[in-house]
C-alpha cells in the first residue's frame, strides 16, 4: 500500500471518528439545554453534559490533527493552501474549545441556580440565556471555520486529482456547512 494511501486513509478515519463525537458529544448537550427551564434541569443532567463536552473536545482535537496528517500530501500541490487548511481547523478547534467552556458554565450556573432565591433566580437565568447565545455564536464561527477549511480542501483534492473532479465539486455541494 502507498504511503499517500496509508496517510488518507489514517485522516479518513479520523474524519468519521471526529463527526461521530461531534454529533453524539453535540446531543448529550442539545437535549439538556434546548429545553424550557433548561437551567433548572442542569444539575440532574450534569453527566449527560460532561459526556457532552468531552466527546467534542475529542472532535476538536482530532479536528487539528486531521490536517496535520494530510499536510504532506496537499503541500504537494500549493504549501499555501495546505498552511491555510490547518489554519481554518485550527480556528475551528478553538472555537470549539469556548463553546464547551460555555457549557461548563452552564453546568456552574445551573448548580448555583439550584441553590438560590427567587431573585437571584431570575438573574442567573437571564445570564445563563447570555450564556447560551454565546455558546450558539461560538458555533456559527466553528462552522463559518469549518466551511471555509473544507472549500479550501475540496480545492485541493480537486486541482490536486486526489479525488475525481465531479466527487470533489459533489461533496462540497452536501457539505451541510455551505
Amino acid at each position: 500500500m502507498a504511503p499517500n494511501r496509508k496517510t488518507t486513509i489514517v485522516a479518513g478515519v479520523l474524519i468519521l471518528i471526529s463527526v461521530a463525537a461531534s454529533v453524539v458529544g453535540g446531543t448529550q448537550i442539545l437535549s439538556v439545554i434546548k429545553v424550557p427551564s433548561f437551567l433548572a434541569n442542569i444539575p440532574s443532567n450534569t453527566t449527560h453534559m460532561f459526556i457532552g463536552v468531552l466527546l467534542e473536545l475529542t472532535c476538536a482535537a482530532l479536528v487539528v490533527w486531521i490536517p496535520i496528517t494530510l499536510f504532506p500530501i496537499l503541500k504537494q500541490h500549493s504549501e499555501k493552501m495546505a498552511v491555510a487548511f490547518v489554519i481554518f481547523r485550527s480556528i475551528e478547534a478553538v472555537f470549539t474549545i469556548v463553546c464547551e467552556v460555555m457549557v461548563l458554565s452552564l453546568v456552574t450556573l445551573g448548580q448555583e441556580y439550584a441553590g438560590a432565591g427567587a431573585s437571584d433566580a431570575s438573574y442567573l437565568s437571564t445570564l445563563a440565556t447570555a450564556v447560551v447565545a454565546g455558546h450558539y455564536w461560538a458555533y456559527d464561527m466553528v462552522c463559518i471555520a469549518t466551511g471555509i477549511a473544507y472549500l479550501i480542501l475540496f480545492y485541493l483534492c480537486s486541482k490536486s486529482r486526489l479525488l475525481p473532479r465531479f466527487l470533489s465539486i459533489g461533496v462540497s455541494l452536501e457539505c451541510p456547512y455551505f
